[in-house]
């Protein structure tokens, strides 16, 4: 379902954001991200069905089972989702901004993403 609003505010000022493909799935679905212009909530649009959804994360899906899964690769799993994690952080720090319309939660939001970076870095580097 095509979304005309902010999930979050209510407010009808959003504008697409970003595009990307699915993840460690075998899919060529594009899926868009959007961003409301007053709370900067980022969300999916349009949104997935429950059903669809179960289709990417089922219980073989390999985060849930984590690095050990892949046996011998774990190491270089570790490594990999360490890079994708910080990726992630920093996309989020970057969309993720305090301005006139933001409230405490943006504020923990921010020192909360600064932690995710620093802690991601020393845990993956010892």
């Amino acid at each position: 379902m095509k979304l005309k609003e902010c999930i979050v505010c209510n407010n009808k000022e959003i504008k697409f954001l970003h595009s990307n493909e699915a993840m460690m799935h075998h899919s060529n679905k594009e899926f868009n991200f959007f961003i409301c212009e007053i709370c900067n909530l980022v969300f999916l649009n349009p949104r997935l069905p429950l059903k669809e959804l179960e289709e990417y994360y089922t219980d073989i899906y390999l985060p849930y089972r984590g690095a050990s899964a892949w046996g011998k690769y774990k190491k270089l799993v570790s490594l990999s989702q360490r890079g994708l994690d910080i990726k992630r952080a920093k996309i989020l720090k970057q969309y993720s901004f305090p301005n006139k319309a933001s409230n405490i939660l943006d504020v923990v939001i921010q020192l909360f993403l600064k932690f995710v970076v620093i802690f991601l870095n020393l845990l993956y580097t010892g």
